[in-house]
């Protein structure tokens, strides 16, 4: 049931807005799977998942039901009763989630109940669970959106431990190519096995069999100039910089319990660029805020330092690399 409502959420935003009936239901829905004793741990993600699908898709819409949100999930995390590990990311992340939307309204709902504490204790001590890219995005891009806080705004509670954020921003980058490179052999196993199940049929008998197949091995402007080159070097550069760094730290350890991509289910975190998202959030906190900026770079050891310009370089290298599909693009028409 969830895709056919994520797909009206996520399609019929507008049609939400203008009927805030339509919401109060959705919203409604996410609570009665709380609210029922009988449900159990596993019917419940469901009811993170919508809940993160409203808050992603109704950003500025929908702040009166933040603070539900947030509370239904650190109910749950702070009776420390959680045996289930893929229940505990998706509570978190239905918190992080709320951060994201309202960084504010979601902090002040944390205070309010004393909860703020435990809330990025369990954050940042589950950060090695987030294994997917979905889960690594949303992170960084709360993360982001954190460091663009005020000082007068970060709660007296959480303003010690601060600093972690840009340690916990650190390891998430350091193992973000590589959750990528599973996603994409994941999708080509699962677009593998769909073609498979079709038999012996021929290509000629559906034409759209293979249309996506050119993204993945067609490079139609390999030639077109060195600078071109010049980027993909560096953008590489950055892979074997971070491929070192995460083995370090033992990034690709196995584990039964992780979640596994759901390619199937599009969010809008598939359309920000994380790289940049943190190099303007990280230049903004230095001009705006250098003092604050300063309590937190002076905790990074030199690897982390090392991470956070390979980050802000290969943000430069997207941002290029995006400038130059759109010139090709201009050209050709």
């Amino acid at each position: 049931m969830l895709p056919a409502l994520d797909n009206f959420v996520a399609f019929g935003t507008e049609t939400m807005v203008q009927t805030p009936a339509y919401i109060e239901a959705v919203v409604g829905m996410v609570m009665d799977i709380f609210q029922e004793e009988k449900v159990g741990a596993m019917d419940r993600i469901w009811g993170c998942k919508l809940a993160e699908c409203i808050m992603l898709n109704l950003r500025g819409f929908i702040d009166q039901h933040v603070p539900k949100f947030v509370e239904v999930a650190m109910t749950v995390i702070a009776s420390n009763e959680l045996k289930v590990k893929s229940y505990r990311i998706h509570l978190l992340e239905m918190v992080i989630n709320a951060l994201y939307y309202n960084p504010i309204i979601a902090l002040r709902t944390l205070e309010a109940n004393g909860w703020t504490n435990k809330f990025f204790s369990s954050w940042f001590s589950n950060i090695e669970s987030l294994t997917r890219v979905h889960d690594k995005k949303l992170s960084i891009v709360t993360i982001s959106s954190l460091l663009l806080l005020r000082a007068e705004e970060i709660p007296t509670s959480v303003q010690q431990g601060w600093p972690r954020l840009l340690q916990g921003q650190v390891r998430l980058f350091t193992t973000l190519p590589a959750a990528i490179k599973r996603r994409e052999e994941a999708t080509r196993e699962e677009d593998f096995t769909l073609n498979e199940d079709d038999g012996d049929d021929d290509d000629e008998d559906d034409p759209d069999a293979w249309e996506n197949d050119a993204t993945w091995t067609n490079d139609d402007n390999a030639d077109d100039n060195q600078a071109e080159g010049d980027i993909k070097d560096e953008g590489a550069a950055y892979l074997e910089f971070l491929n070192e760094e995460a083995q370090k730290f033992g990034a690709d350890v196995d584990d039964d319990d992780d979640l596994e991509e759901e390619s199937l289910l599009e969010t809008p975190l598939d359309k920000i660029e994380p790289y940049g998202m943190f190099k303007s959030s990280l230049l903004t906190l230095q001009q705006d805020q250098p003092q604050l900026y300063q309590s937190l770079v002076k905790v990074l050891s030199p690897e982390e330092e090392r991470t956070v310009q390979a980050v802000c370089q290969q943000a430069d290298v997207i941002s290029m690399q995006a400038q130059q599909v759109q010139m090709n693009g201009d050209t050709q028409h």
